[in-house]
């Protein structure tokens, strides 16, 4: 019985192969996918990040963050953080979610920004 399911399977992959080889690697359409693509619309361009409007926002939120920065006690704060994550009791595994949050966040400004980055 087990050789009669081999056989079959062999005779299956021969079947597929000839199958797909001999398929077209154009199925003519009557120019049915031409039209199709001529009235789809044109796809829109990504917008930078600092386009005009927006250049306002990033602005008003570089400030704001630096007003903010000047009043909390941002020494105390880092070695709060050194303290954690460079004692002998700290694992490694928070150094490995920081790790992972700042890739996580650099991938996600990259993705933001693919058209300017890779020219696409």
């Amino acid at each position: 019985m087990n050789d009669k399911l081999e056989l079959s399977d062999q005779d299956f992959e021969q079947w597929l192969q000839q199958e797909l080889q001999g398929q077209a690697a154009y199925i003519p359409d009557d120019g049915f996918t031409e039209q199709l693509m001529a009235q789809l619309p044109a796809q829109p361009k990504a917008e930078p990040l600092l386009k005009k409007p927006n250049r306002l926002v990033v602005w008003a939120a570089l400030i704001s963050s630096a007003i903010v920065l000047s009043i909390l006690p941002v020494q105390d704060m880092l070695a709060g953080f050194a303290d954690i994550f460079l004692s002998p009791r700290s694992n490694w595994f928070s150094l490995m979610g920081l790790g992972l949050g700042m890739g996580a966040l650099a991938s996600l400004v990259v993705w933001n920004d693919r058209a300017r980055i890779f020219d696409v």
